[in-house]
């Protein structure tokens, strides 16, 4: 244990990183020195990072050694003025330690205050340049409020950006050009990988558009999300590359219609679960219509590919009621969408390890989700089967019993108390147990005005099950565990817009159709046949 005076000695000696000594070694030994950056991604997510480090020894050929990154190894290196290979790769470097410092200003602050007051910063700093102002384009401006704690928090940032330019000037000695350019990459290569998590939109159900935006700036004039058998309809009877030539020719089209199309994240995990054996009947059909989703909802904004992916209704739902996200929920729709990407490029081969292991992950996922889904049903049910129900009202036989059963589902009261359930379960998720009351009521009645829909749908299941003869939910002729993921789907149609464009669904499910015009959002729904034809394209 050390004594309170070794506490207080110089540069924390004691506690330096383990290969500190190692690299001072290589360097103290060398004539000339500079280190390379590397941090590429691994599947879908990035390897730790790595600094290489070339030094030329008295024998004057080079050595290369390589070090996990580390605040400490890199602030040695930079101590000693070691520079990058390259003025780009000097931005990754930098980018990485923007990540680290800024990353403790957002702890301070807060996510969504931290953001706008990067954005802010960003805006005033290096808006006249000209693939910042296109990040800008995407993600919109920031508007920190400025109240009691802005001052401190804007000079935070301002801060750390300052400390980053003196280290190039300082340190590295670069000359003013130089640095500033390396600083412009740095801010570049943060802001890419801060704001670009999803490379579509998310859906506001109140009707605010985005924060994130497609570079390309024409008017959006609708949005269109196609549902899971939609792409299957799309693809039937054709080969990989008949689906993904057809895919094509729709995105061409939507694009020069000022279409934007999104992909669900439901319909990519419905498509996916199918994926995991290749002995599922349904495999190249699902793999076909995949990379027809796949090529359909590539982002016009990211060069390196990628797709527009929306949110989904958990997504939706906490964002609008609470204002927070699920820990690690848009990691989880990041990755997804990197999935997708590389099963479009590389079908019909799938045999990377890492696609693998996300396929597998995916489809255990989602059979996990239908099986809670089913054992909560089956206690729902519970509640009206005939003796439950003749119990509760008071009737003496069973259809006068499930005739109330039935007709309550149509109540206000119904609503009520399943507009409870989703405020409540959904506080969960994010990590809130308690709600005031009035909060909680105002909460409510936000749902069922605004999720109108998913409402409907569950009004029209439930009737269906209130029926004398006993209910097997898991029947494979039926298939009512599918409801789960319609429902999901069905939290899409409302009163929102995105980037100021109706959306619209494609689907040809009798059930959404029906909830949807019950909601009264008849208007934004639409079948494959006719969404085809709106596009100049007969089946």
């Amino acid at each position: 244990m050390p004594n309170l005076d070794e506490l207080f000695e110089p540069q924390g000696s004691h506690f330096t990183h383990p290969k500190l000594r190692e690299l001072e070694a290589l360097l103290d030994a060398s004539a000339e020195s500079e280190c390379e950056i590397e941090r590429r991604r691994e599947g879908f997510t990035f390897r730790p990072s790595m600094i290489y480090v070339f030094t030329k020894p008295g024998n004057g050929s080079t050595q290369v050694d390589a070090f996990e990154w580390h605040e400490t190894l890199n602030s040695f290196l930079l101590g000693r003025g070691v520079r990058a290979t390259s003025q780009e790769n000097e931005g990754l470097r930098f980018s990485i330690i923007l990540r680290t410092d800024l990353q403790r200003v957002e702890v301070r602050y807060g996510e969504g205050y931290f953001n706008a007051l990067v954005l802010e910063f960003v805006e005033k700093t290096f808006s006249h340049i000209h693939d910042i102002r296109s990040i800008l384009q995407k993600v919109g401006p920031g508007r920190p409020y400025h109240g009691r704690v802005y001052s401190d928090a804007a000079n935070a940032v301002h801060s750390v950006f300052a400390k980053v330019a003196q280290m190039l000037s300082t340190q590295l000695k670069y000359d003013p050009t130089s640095g500033k350019r390396i600083l412009v990459q740095a801010a570049k290569y943060y802001l890419d990988e801060r704001f670009s998590i999803l490379p579509g939109e998310f859906l506001r159900a109140s009707g605010e558009a985005s924060k994130r935006r497609e570079v390309d700036q024409r008017t959006t004039s609708e949005v269109v999300i196609f549902d899971t058998n939609a792409y299957r309809q799309l693809t039937y009877g054709l080969g990989l590359e008949e689906s993904r030539a057809k895919a094509v020719l729709l995105r061409n089209k939507d694009r020069n219609a000022g279409r934007l199309v999104l992909a669900h994240p439901i319909v990519i995990w419905e498509l996916i679960s199918h994926l995991m054996d290749v002995g599922d009947p349904g495999y190249h059909h699902c793999l076909h219509a995949l990379v027809a989703l796949g090529e359909h909802a590539t982002s016009s904004s990211r060069p390196e590919g990628g797709v527009n992916i929306m949110a989904d209704a958990l997504l939706t739902v906490c964002r609008e009621l609470f204002g927070r996200l699920p820990p690690g929920y848009e990691q989880g729709l990041q990755n997804l969408g990197s999935l997708v990407t590389h099963i479009t490029r590389h079908a019909p081969d799938l045999s990377d390890s890492v696609a693998q292991a996300n396929i597998q992950n995916l489809g255990r996922g989602m059979l996990a989700k239908e099986q809670s889904w089913l054992n909560g049903m089956a206690a729902v049910v519970e509640k009206f089967e005939p003796g439950a129900a003749k119990a509760f009202f008071g009737e003496t036989t069973d259809n006068e019993a499930l005739r109330k059963v039935r007709a309550y589902f149509e109540t206000p009261e119904f609503f009520a108390a399943w507009s409870h359930y989703i405020v409540a379960s959904n506080a969960v998720e994010v990590g809130i147990t308690s709600i005031p009351p009035d909060e909680f009521q105002a909460k409510a009645e936000l749902v069922r005005k605004i999720f109108a829909t998913p409402f409907h749908l569950m009004r029209v299941l439930l009737q269906k099950l209130a029926t004398p003869q006993s209910v097997n939910l898991a029947s494979p002729k039926n298939k009512r565990w599918n409801f789960v993921w319609d429902s999901m789907i069905a939290f899409s149609i409302g009163p929102g817009t995105i980037e100021d464009g109706s959306v619209h669904l494609v689907t040809g499910d009798k059930e959404i159709v029906v909830a949807a015009s019950s909601a009264g959002f008849q208007k934004q729904v639409i079948s494959l046949d006719a969404y085809l034809k709106t596009i100049g394209i007969e089946e």
